[in-house]
């Protein structure tokens, strides 16, 4: 199983973890669309991974800088959050143990924080 640590890229370092479901909105109400998965929130990108090893899918990455904005919401009687990305996609995960506040703010934070540009002149 691919861990969360073997993804880093160079000056990347983990916020926060949470576990994920995607669900749609259908005729009867939110339906699942997959595997619980494990959401990885980094200084640069939010990372999804299959929770079980089973289910044969890559890992899913969303830079920071493509999500517009992100809302806790309630789905039914689930805990969530909604994605809004700048291509104009929405995304709608349950958040296990009522995390969808935690998720929402670490999101915001980082989505708020500007790269540090540090030039390297050579002397």
């Amino acid at each position: 199983m691919l861990d969360v640590s073997e993804m880093l890229e160079y000056d990347e370092y983990l916020i926060e973890r949470y576990r994920v479901q995607l669900t749609e909105f259908v005729n009867s109400g939110w339906a699942l669309n997959g595997p619980w998965m494990r959401a990885a929130i980094t200084n640069r990108r939010l990372i999804l991974l299959p929770e079980v090893s089973d289910y044969n899918c890559d890992p899913t990455t969303i830079p920071l800088t493509e999500i517009r904005k992100i809302w806790n919401v309630g789905l039914g009687r689930k805990d969530g959050v909604m994605l809004a990305l700048k291509s104009g996609e929405r995304l709608h995960m349950f958040v296990d143990w009522n995390q969808g506040q935690k998720l929402m703010r670490a999101t915001r934070e980082m989505m708020s924080v500007r790269p540090v540009f540090h030039p390297k002149y050579l002397l």
